[in-house]
């Protein structure tokens, strides 16, 4: 999490922010699935990734692959 200028909270890649107890709406599935493979593009470049992991589980696992948010465990329930 981030903080903004005006003291809000920021969760990172969902463009949800948090003041008192309001809220602003969550960002789509689409921005949050490009955002989550970009994030994993990322990881993999770092050199982090183990080898035994594929860096392009979407194909090797495509019978059971669900997304990227899936993958790298990000909550994507929407508070509506």
């Amino acid at each position: 999490m981030g903080t903004t200028n005006e003291g809000e909270t920021r969760l990172e890649f969902t463009g949800h922010y948090l003041q008192g107890e309001s809220t602003m709406p969550y960002t789509s599935f689409e921005t949050r699935e490009e955002a989550a493979h970009a994030a994993w593009l990322e990881y993999c470049k770092s050199g982090r990734k183990a080898d035994n992991v594929p860096s392009n589980p979407d194909e090797v696992y495509k019978d059971s692959w669900i997304s990227w948010c899936d993958w790298l465990g990000w909550n994507t329930e929407s508070v509506n």
